[in-house]
């Protein structure tokens, strides 16, 4: 999935989407679903990964 992809699907922005793989590649423990590095600029995420990173999320009162 691109960083669109995963934005539009969260309801967040792109920015956020960039900044949580951002902080991730820099050793910052951030809440954020997996993604993978293609070079220096592609980045893109499993659907799978965000999927079960959104389940995870799930708070039942």
């Amino acid at each position: 999935m691109t960083a669109d992809e995963v934005a539009k699907l969260l309801g967040i922005g792109r920015a956020t989407v960039y900044a949580w793989a951002s902080a991730r590649d820099c050793g910052v423990s951030v809440d954020a679903p997996a993604h993978y590095r293609f070079g220096e600029r592609r980045v893109r995420w499993d659907r799978k990964d965000v999927m079960n990173w959104l389940q995870a999320q799930r708070r039942v009162a």
